[in-house]
């Protein structure tokens, strides 16, 4: 089905197809009358399983993805018909071309991946009726995805936090024993926020890992 560019479209019931990029100036239009809503997702990488679950939530419910944020943090959905989609993330620590071709050919739709080198993470769908598709039928496969990732997060997160930790309680305890040394409250402030913000980031990842087990051993 061929995507007009005419803006008189946005007065019809749309019924656009999944993988349509829209022009923004009709973006714009379709947001004025209710017919496109955004939804920022922020850190959802950390609980692939969460993000997942709530895509295809919001398919059933008829709000259908048409594109994501290049950063991957805004999901763009369009007002249409009920779908029944399977999404997955998928996370690959390197990407050869051939790992889009073998999934493309499968039947999967990519619809977003990250641009960092280091910690890739691509989005895919699939549409169906009957059979749940999995993008990948080894469990076992699945669930080493999920321990290589939370791996990857407590070695990265946990000697940081740590590091963090040491830091403020050697300012509040230099602070203690020399009343007489101005206190600088921001570097501890600092650190403690980014001490609690590396924590959830972890917990969220071990907890992705926890139920992906559970769900495998199942």
């Amino acid at each position: 089905m061929a995507f007009s560019l005419s803006t008189n479209l946005v007065n019809f019931d749309l019924k656009i197809p999944l993988s349509t990029i829209l022009d923004r100036k009709i973006e714009r239009a379709l947001r004025k009358e209710g017919k496109l809503i955004k939804k920022i997702k922020l850190a959802w990488t950390y609980a692939p399983d969460k993000i997942e679950e709530w895509l295809e939530d919001m398919e059933m419910k008829g709000y259908n993805l048409v594109r994501m944020s290049w950063l991957g943090t805004t999901f763009y959905f369009i007002k249409g018909e009920s779908r029944t989609i399977k999404y997955c993330v998928d996370y690959q620590n390197l990407v050869h071309d051939s790992y889009f071709e073998i999934h493309k050919s499968n039947g999967w739709e990519m619809i977003f991946t990250s641009k960092s080198a280091f910690t890739k993470y691509t989005l895919w769908r699939k549409e169906y009726t009957n059979e749940r598709p999995e993008l990948y039928s080894d469990k076992s496969h699945i669930l080493k995805h999920a321990r290589k990732q939370c791996l990857l997060y407590c070695i990265l997160y946990i000697p940081i936090i740590l590091l963090y930790i040491r830091l403020i309680v050697s300012n509040v305890r230099m602070t203690l024993e020399y009343p007489g040394i101005p206190f600088f409250w921001q570097a501890p402030l600092i650190f403690t926020v980014l001490t609690v913000e590396l924590g959830y980031f972890t917990i969220k990842s071990l907890g992705y890992y926890i139920r992906t087990r559970k769900r495998i051993n199942n």
